[in-house]
């Protein structure tokens, strides 16, 4: 059985090259395509057979990608959504994880990356693009279940956090800023370098995007 996607991007020859792409992947097949959110969300409510994926691209005219994530989920929840960029921007990516995307593709990156991120968004419900991330859960054949959350050093398997990793764990997922969350820290610039590579180092990350996706896949946010 095919996997149906489909995909919302302004950019017409970009939206066309995606979809010749996706139908070169192994039991996959464009069943919509839109060239921004309205119409995406038009053509989700008049569609009698629903697509598994929705590739949406973040910067879009009449609807960001942002908004059209927040009301596609609360529209059609059995759709699984992953986020479309040029370029790893913070601020906008982790409005669409937010809003109910479940990972992240970034244009330059290769078609097997993008077929790996549509597998396992289907198979385990996130796919967190991060390099040291992938490279982690390839090692680890990682579970559809994350470990628990543990502060200091309690008995028993679990990603064990201590309270100021945990607090600016919570905080780079959110929207703020890198100097407001110095603020809320209320640690020198160094210290929290030190920290955050800490904290990096555990969720086998390399970036803030990475760290928030793993936030929202945990349910500690």
């Amino acid at each position: 059985m095919r996997i149906t996607i489909g995909i919302a991007d302004d950019h017409i020859s970009f939206l066309q090259s995606m979809s010749l792409l996706i139908e070169s992947f192994a039991q996959m097949q464009i069943s919509l395509q839109a060239v921004d959110g309205k119409d995406l969300l038009q053509k989700l409510s008049m569609s009698g057979d629903l697509p598994q994926v929705c590739l949406i691209d973040v910067n879009m005219p009449v609807l960001s990608g942002p908004e059209t994530v927040k009301q596609l989920t609360h529209e059609f929840p059995a759709i699984r959504t992953i986020a479309m960029s040029m370029e790893e921007d913070d601020a906008s990516l982790i409005k669409m994880l937010h809003n109910g995307c479940r990972g992240w593709w970034l244009k330059y990156q290769t078609p097997e990356e993008l077929d790996s991120a549509i597998h396992e968004v289907l198979d385990h419900g996130y796919y967190n693009a991060d390099p040291l991330n992938v490279y982690h859960r390839r090692l680890a054949k990682d579970s559809p279940q994350p470990p628990t959350v543990t502060q200091g050093q309690p008995e028993g398997p679990g990603l064990q956090l201590n309270e100021d990793e945990l607090r600016l764990w919570q905080l780079s997922a959110s929207d703020l800023s890198p100097d407001l969350i110095r603020d809320r820290m209320g640690l020198s610039e160094e210290r929290l370098r030190s920290l955050q590579e800490q904290l990096y180092q555990k969720l086998h990350v390399r970036s803030r995007l990475g760290a928030c996706l793993e936030a929202i896949r945990r349910n500690i946010t």
